[in-house]
């Protein structure tokens, strides 16, 4: 196993216990974050700020346009009134009781309900409206989610108001499982971390049928995570379910590093399996979980392909599975341009130092 195991590492999809097996699909979602903040933050900012621009603009432009349908209404109202009614004859200067003219009321407080055709039309504005705030305030969490300044607490939070605010809606759902991630990272306690752990499971769950690619990769993690606090036999189970939410993740959405390093993760660990390890797993499957090097080193390899910016933890991974099949010179170029590559985080010293190690273990192979 990698000394690269901390408060910040996704636990193994299948856990470690008095060394009896040490199957793990482990995802430093951490190190991405914190290297993403100074790379993109900027760039990403502007995005998102320009993006709630043009959103401020349509809900204005929506403003407008009840106003003006209230007040056509009203001035409907008042001529049918003056058309039916002999004795009276509307003027500029008459103030009726229809009119919020010469009153202290402004324009967008006048609600008409008499007429049920306008209010039906001025419920699709506000429901256009309702969904255009919502789009915001999610743009906004993950721009914070990209930043130094992220409140994880706050986040978490303020996710949670929304998950009952918005029940339906997946894309609230799934950033409530990220946040509950960042959130019980913070905690020393294993049952407050249980918890958290177990509210984020609890919302995917209610939408483990829906195609959504975020859903599914953070319901791999927390299962992940979760199965650090489980007996063995519910560990190992744990292991073909963060397996299957990986490979719906990656159905829907092939390109995305990040869960190609999940599943090499994965098969990395099943194949680096002892025979005794092998055979405490069949004592719990007719089918234990099976993987080898060479397809470990295919995922790597296509996470590697789709990444937007060097991945050190991939690439510590790629080098020790090429290793394992005796793949030395491909090891230890990868071990070398680690070595090489500028560091950002605590958890890229960690990664350099590890290949070192193996530099200097496995170049005398060659």
């Amino acid at each position: 196993m990698s000394n690269l195991e901390s408060s910040t590492l996704i636990a193994a999809a299948i856990g470690v216990t008095v060394g009896v097996i040490s199957v793990a699909g482990m995802f430093l979602y951490q190190q991405f974050i914190e290297k993403r903040q100074y790379k993109v933050r900027n760039h990403n900012l502007e995005l998102v700020n320009q993006r709630i621009a043009e959103l401020q603009e349509e809900l204005e432009a929506l403003r407008q346009q009840q106003k003006r349908k209230k007040r056509s209404a009203a001035a409907n109202r008042k001529h049918t009134l003056s058309s039916n009614d002999n004795t009276y004859v509307s003027t500029e200067n008459d103030v009726d009781t229809f009119s919020t003219a010469g009153t202290d009321i402004a324009d967008d407080e006048f609600f008409d309900c008499s007429d049920t055709e306008d209010a039906t039309g001025d419920i699709e504005p506000r429901e256009s409206e309702s969904i255009n705030l919502l789009e915001v305030e999610l743009m906004e969490i993950d721009a914070q989610e990209k930043t130094e300044e992220r409140i994880e607490e706050g986040t978490y939070y303020k996710l949670q108001d929304l998950t009952k605010l918005h029940p339906n809606n997946v894309d609230v759902i799934w950033r409530f499982a990220r946040a509950c991630y960042n959130y019980m990272n913070h905690f020393s306690d294993i049952e407050h971390k249980k918890k958290i752990i177990s509210k984020g499971l609890e919302a995917c769950e209610q939408f483990i049928n829906v195609e959504n690619a975020d859903l599914h990769k953070w319901y791999a993690i927390l299962i992940g995570l979760h199965g650090e606090y489980l007996p063995l036999a519910e560990k190992i189970k744990n292991g073909s379910v963060f397996k299957n939410h990986v490979m719906i993740a990656l159905k829907l959405r092939p390109k995305d590093s990040d869960l190609h390093h999940l599943l090499g993760r994965f098969r990395y660990e099943i194949s680096n399996l002892t025979w005794f390890e092998r055979k405490v797993a069949t004592t719990f499957f007719s089918e234990p979980p099976n993987a080898s090097y060479e397809e470990a080193i295919e995922s790597f390899e296509q996470a590697e392909e789709f990444a937007t910016e060097p991945h050190l933890e991939n690439r510590l991974f790629l080098s020790k599975a090429y290793i394992a099949i005796s793949k030395y010179e491909k090891a230890i170029y990868l071990l070398n341009e680690i070595c090489q590559q500028p560091v950002v985080t605590k958890q890229d010293l960690n990664v350099q130092a590890e290949a070192k190690k193996l530099l200097q273990t496995y170049s005398s192979y060659l």
